[in-house]
């Protein structure tokens, strides 16, 4: 009976060391522990790839001369554009158009009478080309364009109180810089400065008989909201 036992226990035996050596070849087979990352694994950063619409609020100072009429007002519009990014360089357009409230009145004398000078720049259109280096989410840029402004004139005769009034629609140039940043996925914001130029162009005064050459520029500081699709 006891070497029935004993023969017993060590088939059993036998048989426990032949199950774990198979399980632990198995395991030692199948098993493979985690690896290092290639050197070379992309690391996906926000791409500014896309189309984006938004709204902008700020200041701006208009500069009209002959006679000299500076003003400052709140601006505020709409603007669009796209942006393509390739590596670090992110390049594309932009339109935007804004209300700017800029009035002023200045008096001036022509021969032996004396005149007022009231110039209104009422609002802009641009259309710009940008040009920016990202650094993941932050973005700084400058842009170079077009712009449209409504500039409207009238010069009146203090003593006769004679009016003449024109409306111009200026042709000019811009240019700007600015930082933008994404604060989500799909929203930015940014600050920007835009110089605006629309060179100079006489405007005519029949009933008081004269013409004044008006030279228009702009400075404007923005802080824009955009949403990206």
């Amino acid at each position: 009976m006891s070497h029935f036992v004993l023969r017993t226990a060590t088939t059993g035996a036998l048989l426990l060391a032949s199950v774990y050596g198979a399980s632990a070849a198995d395991l030692n087979t199948h098993y493979n522990p985690p690896q290092a990352p290639p050197a070379n694994m992309v690391n996906y950063a926000f791409s500014w790839t896309g189309a984006y619409v938004g709204g902008n609020l700020g200041a701006n100072w208009a500069n009209v001369s002959n006679p000299r009429n500076n003003s400052g007002a709140l601006t505020g519009g709409l603007q669009a554009g796209y942006l393509w990014q390739s590596g670090q360089i992110v390049y594309g357009f932009e339109g935007d158009v804004d209300y700017n409230g800029n009035r002023h009145t200045s008096a001036f004398t022509n021969g032996a009478n004396t005149y007022t000078d009231r110039e209104r720049l009422d609002w802009d259109f641009g259309l710009r080309g940008r040009v920016g280096y990202a650094i993941d989410r932050f973005l700084p840029f400058v842009s170079t364009g077009i712009t449209f402004a409504n500039l409207n004139s009238r010069v009146t005769n203090t003593a006769t109180g004679t009016s003449d009034q024109s409306n111009q629609i200026r042709t000019g140039l811009q240019l700007g810089a600015g930082l933008e940043y994404a604060v989500a996925n799909n929203v930015t914001a940014r600050g920007e400065y835009i110089y605006s130029d629309y060179g100079s162009r006489t405007v005519n005064y029949g009933s008081n008989g004269f013409g004044l050459s008006h030279s228009v520029t702009d400075n404007a500081l923005r802080f824009s909201i955009n949403y990206k699709f």
